[in-house]
């Protein structure tokens, strides 16, 4: 068996002289007070109002009973027969429970001319994807091979407590070309109580993914119809650039409308040196609008 090991991400060090102050711990401070009555003003401007008066509506839902036994490898199955659905089964045969259980898994195990199962021979479903290939069969998260009735009928039945079956492809995917003519789990009442760990060469990875780019919204004022628009702008956050080239002397211009609420607005910008270096520069500048 090969263990497997997954490199966990790493990302560079950052070392930084500066701190970045934070919104005042004082909820009824005039900057936060006015700040938040500018955004909610200017979304009642382009949104309306934020109460909505939805209609009444009947919801119906379905009572799924959670289960006490935990499923391995596999986050759920398509069928599952419970601890209390396995005491009501008057049987001592685990290929016999499967009855009680629908899908062309459970056909794979039950290949018989059992009438009680396949009904009239005129109505026998003679596919071959349904008659050829038996089921993987897990035992307590384990791979004992594949499910018949000879390594059913071999398990005491009042030592399961949960049967599974698996057979949608999405769920198959995980047990590879092992579970490609489905998957009968069986959780037994001791696999509970002393869970099989997890295995050496099964290894979860969740990475960190994409993103899309989002470009930032900023008006533009390029047509008399624009600039006539009586509804005003109060944007609390007026322009961010993440790619701001400058010259070889060091200098950007940059282009954009201000709100039409005059005040103090803060200039934050960030970047990084050619070594590497965090740049930050936060202050202040007066704006007058006309």
């Amino acid at each position: 068996m090969t263990e497997l090991q997954i490199d966990n991400d790493t990302f560079p060090e950052i070392k930084t002289s500066w701190t970045e102050t934070g919104i005042p711990e004082e909820k009824n401070a005039p900057i936060l007070l006015d700040y938040v009555a500018k955004s909610d003003l200017q979304y009642t401007y382009e949104n309306g109002s934020r109460i909505i008066n939805l209609p009444e509506l009947e919801v119906e839902a379905v009572y799924k009973k959670k289960t006490e036994y935990k499923s391995y490898n596999y986050s759920e199955p398509d069928y599952s027969v419970s601890a209390e659905d396995i005491e009501k089964f008057r049987g001592n045969d685990v290929a016999n429970l499967l009855y009680t259980v629908p899908g062309w898994v459970v056909r794979k195990v039950l290949r018989t001319n059992d009438d009680r199962f396949n009904g009239p021979s005129s109505t026998k479903d003679t596919s071959p994807t349904l008659t050829s290939g038996l089921p993987l069969l897990l035992i307590d998260g384990v791979e004992r091979g594949y499910a018949n009735r000879e390594t059913l009928n071999a398990i005491n039945i009042k030592e399961i407590g949960q049967l599974d079956v698996i057979q949608q492809p999405g769920r198959l995917a995980f047990f590879g070309s092992r579970g490609m003519n489905g998957v009968i789990s069986i959780i037994t009442k001791r696999g509970k109580s002393h869970p099989i760990p997890p295995a050496l060469n099964i290894q979860s990875v969740t990475p960190l993914g994409y993103q899309l780019p989002v470009e930032f919204y900023s008006p533009r004022y390029d047509t008399q119809e624009s600039l006539d628009d009586p509804k005003p702008d109060l944007r609390t956050t007026l322009y961010w650039k993440p790619d701001v080239i400058t010259d070889d002397e060091g200098n950007a211009k940059l282009d954009f409308y201000t709100a039409d609420d005059p005040g103090t607005y803060s200039v934050v910008i960030e970047g990084v040196s050619d070594d590497g270096k965090l740049i930050h520069y936060r202050g202040n500048a007066s704006i007058t609008v006309k």
